[in-house]
């Protein structure tokens, strides 16, 4: 199992286009027997540049910076693969460009600055590295209607 909750690298293997503003990333766990071991319900983080301009204008996209200038930015991702590709797990990511933005909502928003996490993905090309942590989150599901939740287990009949 590649997830142990600590930092760790993986390189990148492939990266599909999946529309103009989506990629797929394939990130290799090292070996091709490795497993990720995430389970249903818990993310993954990703680590990357915050980019230079951050530190020395404070701000992103008009507004006051979320990561305050620190050098280095995470994100959360659900992987949309799991054990059942051993040696990878892939990660569908939405890279916001700086310009105008159609949200999932339908309204437009202008993003002058663009996605951080995004725009550094965008940058990186197969047999580059990234750094992950997980598994993450609170709340995992067990199966058959059961839920793990902090300090309990709940069961339901109806979601």
């Amino acid at each position: 199992i590649f997830l142990t909750r600590e930092r760790k690298k993986v390189q990148i293997a492939d990266i599909v286009e999946l529309s103009h503003d989506t990629k797929r990333f394939r990130l290799s766990l090292g070996s091709p027997t490795t497993v990720l071991g995430l389970p249903v319900g818990k993310h993954i983080v990703l680590y990357g540049e915050n980019p230079p301009q951050c530190a020395s204008k404070d701000t992103w996209n008009g507004k006051p910076d979320p990561d305050k200038g620190r050098p280095e930015i995470d994100r959360k991702y659900t992987p949309v693969s799991g054990n059942e590709l051993p040696g990878y797990v892939d990660l569908v990511v939405k890279i916001y460009r700086p310009g105008i933005v159609k949200m999932p909502d339908g309204k437009e928003q202008v993003w002058e600055d663009g996605g951080k996490m995004g725009r550094f993905l965008d940058s990186k090309k197969p047999g580059d590295w990234l750094d992950i942590m997980g598994p993450i989150g609170v709340n995992e599901y067990l199966g058959r209607g059961t839920f793990k939740l902090p300090g309990r287990t709940v069961t339901v009949k109806h979601v």
